[in-house]
């Protein structure tokens, strides 16, 4: 798995993670919202801006 992938898996790992658990604090929210700015970067960096865009 090169860098790339493995970043890709973390963003969203942490996404899934936090939207299980924003109920339970507000601080999952703001994760949430960094997990899903991660996600764009990782869809921009792969070239593939449709899901950079839209993340």
């Amino acid at each position: 798995m090169d860098s790339l992938s493995l970043f890709g898996f973390v963003a969203i790992s942490f996404m899934l993670l936090a939207y299980l658990f924003e109920d339970k604090n507000p601080y999952f929210v703001l994760l949430f919202a960094c997990a899903c700015a991660m996600g764009s970067l990782y869809g921009f960096l792969q070239d593939a801006w449709p899901f950079g865009l839209i993340e």
